[in-house]
């Protein structure tokens, strides 16, 4: 068969693939995301050409699988696997490897170089062990809902992307990042957070956003408004730039006690950044470019719905906040 895509996610019947699936040689993707009965793959075969194999959420899944060595991209965040084979140390192609965090894993060395995406979803575990670290190709740190999480010991430089959202006891971040240059630093709702870990999280460059409590525009930002989404700032510069590039933090407001949208857009001149899920009495974080015409520089942010969002939007800007991080000449 010539079949190179197949997709069986949140089939709520599958209990196992047959073995018969070894004859889709030309095979590459396979996802069987959220199929919650399933419990078995087969064994002893070897789908040549399979590149990604999506198990994600597939909760009884209990055995690493073992169905190709080919693979490129291997997501198992979600099932009940709690240890990786010292075989797949031979998988030469393998360059991305999701899994939930389990403490057996501290026996599985070998997967230290391959895991990509770590899944923390323990609501009794108070700290990460510190063998976290030892994760040297970690890019995405996932921590669901860890309520009683009061700490994060130090993590990987090559973490770009860290979810912390609603861990509520988390107070400190036993780290720097020595990669300053993150994509999405999300710490909504953790109310606890000490002084330290609010001036680390708000002093790094999200080439998204960076999100956590607050209620007002910290002074990191030289430049800031008590209230609205408007500012301008006089440039001291000479000869001026062409371009220059700032750092701007936003707080929202709801305007509305009603339903609004969750998925918002927030624009200035020509540079626009996408916020997801957004809270009030929060900060947003992220960077603009703006051109040099005059020694007078206008910041206006605007919010607006998200193509696909069908809510009214009653979301506001209550202050700004930009500080410069670079020019161009």
């Amino acid at each position: 068969m010539n079949l190179e895509s197949l997709d069986l996610s949140d089939c709520s019947s599958l209990v196992k693939l047959p073995f018969s699936i070894g004859n889709l040689q030309k095979l590459q993707y396979l996802f069987l995301t959220g199929c919650s009965k399933l419990e078995f793959l087969p064994t002893y075969i070897n789908l040549e050409s399979l590149y990604e194999l999506d198990l994600r959420n597939c909760l009884l899944l209990k055995l690493f699988p073992e169905i190709s060595t080919s693979l490129g991209t291997l997501k198992i965040a979600g099932t009940a696997i709690e240890e990786v084979p010292s075989s797949i140390k031979s998988w030469s192609r393998l360059t991305d490897l999701s899994m939930t965090y389990s403490v057996k894993l501290k026996e599985c060395p070998h997967a230290f170089d391959i895991i990509t995406e770590l899944y923390v979803d323990d609501d009794e575990i108070q700290e990460l062990p510190p063998w976290v670290d030892k994760f040297s190709r970690l890019q995405e740190l996932w921590l669901i809902a860890c309520k009683k999480l009061v700490s994060i010991p130090q993590i990987p430089d090559s973490l770009y992307y860290i979810d912390a959202e609603d861990c509520e006891s988390l107070e400190r971040l036993d780290f720097s990042f020595q990669n300053p240059y993150f994509s999405v630093l999300n710490f909504a709702k953790c109310f606890k957070l000490n002084q330290e870990a609010r001036d680390l999280i708000i002093g790094a460059r999200p080439s998204e956003f960076t999100v956590l409590p607050g209620g007002e525009v910290p002074a990191y930002f030289t430049h800031r408004t008590v209230t609205g989404g408007s500012l301008t700032i006089n440039l001291n510069e000479k000869p001026l730039p062409t371009s220059m590039r700032f750092k701007a933090c936003i707080l929202l407001v709801n305007e509305s006690d009603d339903e609004t949208c969750s998925d918002v857009s927030v624009t200035c001149k020509n540079s626009e950044t996408t916020l997801y899920d957004i809270f009030t009495e929060h900060l947003y974080i992220f960077e603009v470019e703006m051109d040099v015409t005059s020694s007078e520089l206008v910041f206006e942010f605007k919010v607006r719905p998200n193509v696909w969002e069908t809510r009214q939007c009653n979301w506001k800007i209550g202050q700004c906040g930009v500080i410069q991080v670079s020019e161009v000449p």
